[in-house]
């Protein structure tokens, strides 16, 4: 399966994505901000990164042009999570490069598929 790197601050909303993802055979990595995101993700040799807006320590959009920008992971699809889900939202989340954006809250098989989706598993 895939190697997932989650970043979320939320001690609730974290471990049940991590555990929810687990169950479909997936490697879950879990980073609680934006301190030491961008290097985990690329330890994980993740293939999809969950990103939340709202970190401790940085910006999830800043995490998200970072990744973008870098030849590395330029091409890695990045899920936006985020309670933060107005169009104006939406369009700072694309602008930024995301793949996908999920408006919290959601329901847990729901971010399953997408993660089989865009990580093109079934």
């Amino acid at each position: 399966m895939a190697s997932v790197v989650i970043i979320e601050d939320d001690s609730d909303h974290g471990p049940l994505m991590r555990e929810r993802l687990e169950r479909d055979g997936h490697v879950v990595h879990l980073v609680p901000g934006a301190a030491g995101a961008v290097a985990a993700i690329v330890a994980a040799d993740a293939d999809v990164v969950l990103l939340d807006v709202h970190l401790p320590y940085g910006s999830g959009l800043d995490i998200c042009r970072e990744l973008r920008a870098t030849p590395a992971t330029a091409d890695l699809p990045i899920v936006i999570v985020s309670a933060y889900a107005t169009a104006a939202d939406l369009e700072r989340g694309y602008s930024a490069g995301c793949t996908r954006y999920v408006k919290k809250p959601f329901a847990l098989q729901f971010l399953a598929n997408t993660v089989a989706d865009v990580v093109g598993t079934p």
